[in-house]
């Protein structure tokens, strides 16, 4: 269950959406980028970063051209909290339609997220 993922990781929902969107969009990891995708806003997004910086679960890295960008890369910690996190979403019954619709996917690519987790 949710409760079972925030207890383990001490992560929230936002966290875990927040992980897997970046897990599937690797050129997509400015926050200005994330934000504009998901739709949301620059205080949910600065929170996710700061507490997943913090735990050293995601890292800053300056842009390469434009040092004002800071891009956003996933530390190899979080590879169980990832699986973890696809496991609870099919476990809900989401679909996998729904699944796509959080993430900003294919269907395509969520069948492939999750058949590559299992």
């Amino acid at each position: 269950s949710y409760d079972y993922l925030r207890k383990k990781y001490g992560l929230t929902m936002n966290e875990i959406m927040f992980l897997l969107y970046l897990d599937k969009h690797e050129k997509k990891n400015s926050a200005r980028e994330i934000i504009d995708d998901l739709m949301t806003t620059k205080s949910h997004i600065s929170k996710s970063i700061d507490s997943l910086a913090k735990e050293n679960i995601i890292i800053r890295i300056p842009d390469e051209y434009d040092k004002k960008i800071i891009r956003l890369f996933i530390n190899n910690k979080a590879d169980n909290i990832l699986s973890a996190s696809v496991n609870f979403l099919t476990e809900k019954d989401i679909s996998v339609k729904q699944i796509a619709e959080i993430l900003g996917v294919t269907i395509k690519e969520v069948n492939r997220i999750l058949n590559k987790k299992k």
